[in-house]
C-alpha cells in the first residue's frame, strides 16, 4: 500500500469537499478501488471513517467568515443523517455485492449528472444563440429604417447590421447640440456605458444586481434531507453532500454557494459514527488508511473552500462529472 497515494487521494477529496460541499467519499471510494485495489465494501467503510472527524473545519470557518453558511440548516440536516446512516450501512452489508456495485454505478451517474448539468448547459447555449439571432434581426431592422428615412438604400447607407453588431454595448456619446446617438439601445439587455462630453463614464445598474433571497425552510424539510443523505452516506461511504447540495438547491431554493456551505457544515458533526461502528464490527474498515485519508482531507478542504468563494469552479465540476461516468462504467461493465 502506497501511503503517499492514499494521502494524495485524501487531498484531492478534501479539495472537492471544500469546493462543492461534499464529504469527499465520492472521490475517495472510486479512487481507492481503481488506484489502490481496495474491495468496494472496504473502501466504503474506510471512506466513511475518514470523513468522521471534523476534517472540513477550516473550510466551514472560511464559509462562516464569508457569511454563506446556514447554521440552523446544517444542524437539522446533521440530525437527520445521524438517525439514518446505520440503515445505509446495514443495506451495504445485506445486499449482494454485485447489486451494491450496480447501485453505486447508478449513484455515480446521478452525481455526474448533477455536476455536469447537461440540460442547463443545453438551454444556456441555445438561449445565447437565440439572443444573438434576435439582436442581429433588430440591428438589421434599425439600419433598414434609418436608411429609408434618409432616402438611401440600405447598402448605400454605409452601415450594415454586422457593423452595428460590432458596436454592441458601445458608448452613447453626447453631441455638441445635446443630441444623443442611441445605437447601443438596440435590444441589448446588458448594462451600457454612457460617455459624457467631458469624458466621464457611468455604468447603468443591471436588474440582476438584486439582493439574494435567503431561504428559511421548515425544520422537517431539512431533517428529511438529512435522512435521505444519511442512508446514502452509510451505503456508499460518502459524506452525503452529493444528496444535500442538489436537494437544497432544487427543492428548498438555496443559492448554490449557500447550499454548499450549509452541506459542509452539516458534515462537520460525526454524523457517520453509527455507520462506522457497523463497518468496524463487520471487519470492513481500515483505520490506518482512514487516518491517512483524513490528513489529506484536512489540508485539501480549506483550499477547495477558498477556490469556491473566489470562483465558480464550473470547469472542475464538469471534468469530475466526466470522470464519474468512467467510474460508473467500471462498476457496470468490468
Amino acid at each position: 500500500m502506497n501511503s503517499l497515494l492514499i494521502v494524495a487521494i485524501g487531498l484531492l477529496a478534501g479539495i472537492f469537499s471544500g469546493l462543492f460541499g461534499i464529504g469527499g467519499g465520492i472521490v475517495m471510494v472510486p479512487a481507492m478501488v481503481v488506484l489502490a485495489n481496495f474491495p468496494l465494501i472496504k473502501a466504503t467503510g474506510t471512506s466513511l471513517a475518514a470523513i468522521l472527524l471534523p476534517v472540513g473545519i477550516l473550510g466551514v470557518i472560511a464559509y462562516y467568515r464569508a457569511r454563506l453558511i446556514d447554521i440552523r440548516g446544517s444542524i437539522l440536516i446533521a440530525v437527520g443523517m445521524v438517525l439514518s446512516v446505520i440503515i445505509g450501512a446495514w443495506l451495504a452489508h445485506s445486499l449482494p455485492a454485485g447489486l451494491v456495485q450496480k447501485l453505486y454505478a447508478l449513484f455515480c451517474l446521478y452525481v455526474s449528472w448533477t455536476f455536469i448539468q447537461p440540460v442547463e448547459k443545453f438551454k444556456k447555449y441555445f438561449g445565447r444563440m437565440d439572443k444573438n439571432n434576435t439582436f442581429k434581426h433588430s440591428a438589421g431592422v434599425a439600419v433598414k429604417n434609418t436608411a429609408e428615412k434618409s432616402g438611401l438604400k440600405p447598402e448605400e447607407s454605409g452601415v450594415s447590421a454586422a457593423s452595428v453588431m460590432d458596436f454592441k454595448g458601445s458608448q452613447i456619446s453626447g453631441t455638441e447640440d445635446g443630441k444623443v446617438a442611441a445605437a447601443s439601445q438596440l435590444s441589448d439587455p446588458s448594462p451600457a456605458t454612457v460617455s459624457s462630453p467631458t469624458g466621464g463614464a457611468a455604468t447603468l445598474a443591471s436588474a440582476s444586481n438584486k439582493m439574494e433571497v435567503i431561504p428559511h425552510p421548515h425544520f422537517l424539510a431539512l431533517i428529511g434531507v438529512g435522512l435521505v443523505a444519511g442512508v446514502m452516506s452509510g451505503m456508499f461511504g460518502i459524506g452525503g453532500g452529493n444528496i444535500i447540495v442538489p436537494f437544497l438547491i432544487l427543492f428548498l431554493h438555496y443559492p448554490a454557494k449557500r447550499a454548499i456551505a450549509t452541506s459542509l457544515g452539516a458534515l462537520l458533526a460525526p454524523v457517520g459514527l453509527p455507520g462506522v461502528i457497523y463497518y468496524y464490527k463487520a471487519g470492513t474498515l481500515d483505520l490506518k488508511v482512514a487516518g491517512m485519508l483524513a490528513i489529506g482531507l484536512v489540508l485539501g478542504t480549506v483550499v477547495g473552500a477558498r477556490v469556491n468563494i473566489r470562483s465558480s469552479g464550473e470547469l472542475v465540476k464538469a471534468l469530475y462529472g466526466i470522470f464519474l461516468i468512467f467510474v460508473a462504467a467500471r462498476f457496470l461493465f468490468f
